[in-house]
């Protein structure tokens, strides 16, 4: 049994999509979504039930992570084509290249606000009362 990054437990047994929603905390609509737009590629039973075995489970924690950090679908999908092809070094990471820039840059963008929130607040801590409190 192996760690993903999120800390989610993958074992080498393979998951219906109930199992792997539980696993991932993804539901099984978004799985069976993420399917039908071409982001993961899960084996079939010979009834046509989806598994989910490690290498899915571990697609789907990336997936999250992407869309956590506000990559759209379709460059997930862009990205998940390359890797799929076997070009992920040549073409996936200049994907992820960009959309780290992104999120630099967005994280900087929340740190400014965040930081003007905070003046505000040391603003109304250091101000002092215009009129009588009641005890």
């Amino acid at each position: 049994m192996g760690e993903g990054e999120l800390g989610l437990n993958i074992s080498s047994d393979w998951l219906s999509v109930s199992g792997a929603a539980g696993v991932t905390g993804i539901n099984a609509h978004t799985l069976r979504y993420y399917e039908r737009v071409g982001l993961l590629q899960t084996p079939r039973t010979a009834s046509g039930q989806r598994r989910y075995g490690p290498d899915q489970l571990l697609a789907v924690e990336f997936i999250s992570r992407l869309r956590a950090t506000g990559m759209p679908i379709r460059a997930i999908k862009a990205y998940a084509d390359v890797v799929r092809a076997g070009s992920g070094r040549e073409l996936g990471l200049p994907l992820l290249l960009a959309h780290r820039d992104e999120v630099i840059h967005d994280l900087a963008r929340r740190q400014a606000h965040l930081d003007a929130i905070d003046r505000k607040i040391t603003a109304y801590r250091d101000a002092a009362p215009t009129t009588k409190e009641p005890p």
